[in-house]
């Protein structure tokens, strides 16, 4: 049984501006090629409140306080995956912009990983603010951590804002 969400439909008195469906095990969203709930890693990013939440198997393991840009356009939103993982060179200013390791995502003019990415940042009082040119920024423990457990080409990242990233909460996770 599934319930569809379209423009204009209102869904405990918010109104969503685009068409969710959301069916037992799937969600899709308009616009996004199909989320399955099969064994997976997924990441969601919600813009609005700064957090990313990292699911394996439809489950949830771990919130991460994040930043993400300074402006709403500056982190893309939308499915994305992580296409590369690299370790940042040691030296002191990259340390202290990037952390330790880089994930790469591949999103639109940056297919490879090499614009937009998920890094930790030797500036940990930004966390949980919108401080970043666009990428996603965490501590760099949590990071390390996050670099050793995510898959290459196998790693879903949802980037979007809050009301959306609730949707897809719900839809991985129902008791959510």
């Amino acid at each position: 049984m599934g319930i569809l969400l379209s423009w204009g439909i209102q869904l405990r008195t918010a109104l969503l501006p685009i068409g969710i469906i959301l069916v037992t095990g799937h969600a899709f969203i308009m616009g996004l090629p199909p989320l399955a709930m099969e064994p997976s890693q997924h990441l969601i990013v919600d813009k609005m409140k700064n957090e990313m939440f990292l699911y394996e198997q439809g489950r949830l393991v771990e919130r991460f306080n994040v930043a993400t840009g300074r402006r709403p356009d500056m982190t893309p939103e939308g499915r994305f995956y992580v296409v590369s993982k690299s370790l940042v060179p040691n030296e002191p200013e990259q340390r202290y912009l990037f952390g330790t390791r880089w994930m790469g995502l591949g999103v639109p003019g940056g297919e490879k990983g090499d614009v937009y990415g998920i890094h930790g940042t030797g500036q940990p009082g930004t966390l949980g603010g919108h401080e970043s040119a666009g990428c996603i920024r965490m501590g760099i423990r949590d990071a390390e951590r996050l670099y050793d457990r995510v898959r290459e080409g196998d790693t879903v990242v949802y980037i979007m804002s809050h009301r959306y990233s609730i949707l897809i909460h719900r839809a991985m996770n129902p008791a959510y």
